[in-house]
């Protein structure tokens, strides 16, 4: 099974009211793909497809099961997207395939330097 690892930036934390300005992931067999576009609507349509054709994958991010999924689907939600589109269904994978490496490394990261990270 392929791994992809991904990340977003944004103009900000509050995904009512700030944009995803980029979408970045990297594929174990295709390498480095960059979503990026003025319009947020388009870059959101090109990311959730490139989703769609990966199939079956473990995907990996860094405190993305607490930011950027949920911001994702927020701006599919704030651009109109409905809940039950394509889009939406494309990244709200099952918790099983998405490996968050904030808990592991935090946890990792007490053990080694015996105090949380803040």
């Amino acid at each position: 099974m392929s791994t992809v690892y991904f990340d977003i930036e944004t103009t900000g934390l509050n995904a009512e009211s700030c944009r995803i300005t980029c979408i970045g992931t990297l594929h174990s067999e295709y390498g480095v793909r960059v979503f990026s576009h003025p319009d947020e609507r388009i870059l959101l349509r090109e990311a959730s497809d490139f989703v769609f054709g990966c199939g079956p994958v473990t995907w990996v991010s860094f405190n993305g099961a607490c930011f950027d999924l949920p911001f994702i689907l927020k701006r599919l939600e704030v651009n109109g997207f409905s809940k039950d589109s394509e889009e939406v269904e494309q990244w709200s994978f099952p918790p099983a395939s998405h490996v968050d490496l904030l808990p592991i490394l935090s946890q990792k990261y007490e053990e080694v330097m015996g105090h949380k990270l803040s």
